[in-house]
């Protein structure tokens, strides 16, 4: 199958949804979305659980500080969408000629996508941020049994914990 044809039979599909009205394509869209992640989550998931076999709670640490390592390339997307964005609001107010209106409407396009992509990318990055927080949290706690800051003690079965 071609590469273009698998990015247009979902896009047919959820046009197709919408005949029979709003609701069925919301449906469709969620569904559609919710497919399209299984491959990131089940990679992220094989990462969290390799690296937890490898070295427990400090190595899903490492493997987040890994994932947040893309943070060059969130902002250089975040970057260049409004730039590209605007780039045919500027050719317009400047008068230029109607060819480099053209030319401006793909950079537009790519703006926009970039800007989604942007989005998302910056959830992301407070999504493996906070599994780095509480990984770094939890493989620095005071425990001799492996447990946990939420355990309720420091491993030896005591109580003793804030304010104790």
């Amino acid at each position: 199958m071609e590469l273009k044809a698998a990015f247009i039979i979902p896009v047919q599909d959820v046009a197709d949804s919408c005949r029979t009205g709003a609701a069925t394509n919301v449906i469709f869209g969620l569904a559609l979305g919710y497919k399209s992640v299984i491959i990131p989550i089940i990679t992220i998931a094989v990462a969290i659980y390799v690296s937890f076999s490898l070295a427990a709670m400090y190595g899903i640490a490492v493997a987040a500080l890994g994932m947040l390592s893309t943070i060059a390339t969130g902002l250089a997307i975040n970057a260049y969408g409004p730039i590209s964005d605007n780039a045919g609001g500027i050719a317009e107010m400047a008068g230029m000629s109607h060819s480099i209106r053209e030319r401006t409407d793909a950079l537009d396009a790519a703006g926009n996508t970039t800007a989604a992509i942007g989005k998302l990318e910056s959830f992301t990055i407070d999504q493996y941020a906070t599994l780095e927080a509480l990984a770094l949290m939890w493989a620095s706690w005071p425990s001799d049994s492996g447990e946990g800051p939420w355990s309720g003690g420091y491993g030896d079965g005591s109580a003793k914990g804030y304010g104790s």
